[in-house]
């Protein structure tokens, strides 16, 4: 399989799984919401981060359409887009399975710095104080925007940080 071919395959799993989350998104209960908390509510913040990740998703998949259509019409056996590292994309998309499983039941802490520090050396982060200390620091700020200023509850988990914050 060409890399634009897998590009696009990658692009268009990841569109359905997004389209799969907007879904779940929707059915999330609102038993204990107001009215006037229907688009701000608990279903909110899933559906806006979601839509956004699906929008990035869909053109992702047309500049992969673009670029395999370009590739075999100039040359069939040509390939001038990137190669895309086919085991480094099915380790990025474990370690957000095991997020996605682990969030609630370990908590926001102890998932998000893990995952955080993961990214960032994916990025290129060479000095793991460095990311440590900033995966720390962004997972506390984050907690604490959802927390006071979207009055947003996080999974507390092993921590019980409701209690300590």
């Amino acid at each position: 399989m060409s890399n634009t071919k897998t590009s696009l395959a990658i692009a268009l799993v990841l569109s359905g799984l997004i389209l799969v989350g907007l879904f779940l998104a929707s059915q999330i209960d609102l038993a204990f919401s107001s009215d006037l908390e229907t688009f701000s509510g608990p279903r909110a913040y899933p559906a806006i981060i979601l839509s956004v990740m699906l929008l990035l998703s869909l053109i992702t998949v047309v500049q992969s359409g673009i670029a395999h259509r370009r590739a075999t019409k100039m040359q069939p056996d040509a390939d001038d887009t990137p190669p895309v590292n086919t085991q480094l994309a099915l380790l990025l998309f474990a370690v957000l399975v095991v997020f996605a499983v682990a969030f609630e039941p370990l908590g926001y802490i102890l998932t998000m710095i893990p995952l955080m520090i993961f990214a960032a050396r994916l990025n290129g982060g060479k000095n793991w104080l460095a990311v440590t200390l900033v995966s720390v620091l962004l997972a506390f700020a984050c907690l604490f925007i959802f927390r006071y200023a979207l009055d947003t509850v996080l999974p507390e988990g092993l921590l019980g940080i409701d209690g300590i914050i």
